[in-house]
């Protein structure tokens, strides 16, 4: 089995350290700030939002069109999201998500200003990073919503303190969205340590066994 590359190590260590974090703040929220826990509830939210773009933005960010095509193409997709990232982050008074789905979105638009484009092993790594990531997150979803799980340091006064303003599990049970980014950023990590090498390979099955 092929070692980790450090490029690969790299993008991993983002998804290690935050469901580190999550944990923590789980087991004792005092570490980081009690507002922690509100954080990760609008993190996961918006991380719905980016596993969705993430298909369209990535297909169009290595296809073949011309560079100010597939600019303006994600620029549009991007202004599309924003609407649904704006509505969430106004109902949690925050603007954090803003900002950040935007880096994500400058950081799309420097692989296509930069790069060659049509590279066909980079979109194949794109597509098994999107399928790996909407995987990931059903499955972290279903398990820490339907699963007894204990709320450690979550008591009903950390709760309270985060002033939300709606109901759902997310929110009368943040230790649940704690739980699921834990579990969603482990498993993403690891498979970013493979480059998604499974994903990629399960697609090519796929197609392989679609193809008459």
């Amino acid at each position: 089995m092929p070692r980790p590359t450090l490029p690969d190590l790299a993008a991993a260590l983002p998804d290690f350290l935050i469901a580190g974090t999550a944990i923590l703040t789980w087991y004792d929220p005092a570490v980081l700030g009690v507002s922690r826990v509100s954080y990760f509830v609008v993190l996961m939210l918006l991380e719905f939002i980016v596993v969705h773009s993430a298909a369209f933005m990535g297909n169009v960010a290595f296809g073949k069109a011309p560079k100010i095509g597939r600019v303006g193409a994600i620029l549009g997709l991007a202004l599309a999201y924003t609407l649904f990232v704006g509505a969430f982050a106004l109902g949690f008074h925050k603007t954090w998500p803003l900002w950040a789905f935007w880096m994500l979105v400058l950081n799309r638009l420097a692989g296509v200003l930069l790069g060659p484009g049509g590279d066909d092993g980079a979109a194949a790594v794109v597509r098994a990073g999107w399928a790996a990531s909407v995987m990931f997150y059903l499955l972290a979803t279903v398990l820490t919503l339907l699963i007894p799980l204990p709320r450690l340091g979550i008591t009903p006064d950390v709760v309270a303190a985060q002033h939300f303003t709606s109901s759902g599990a997310w929110i009368e049970q943040p230790w649940r969205v704690l739980a699921m980014a834990a579990v969603y950023y482990t498993l993403q990590g690891v498979s970013t340590l493979k480059a998604h090498g499974w994903a990629n390979r399960g697609m090519r099955e796929s197609g392989a066994m679609a193809t008459p």
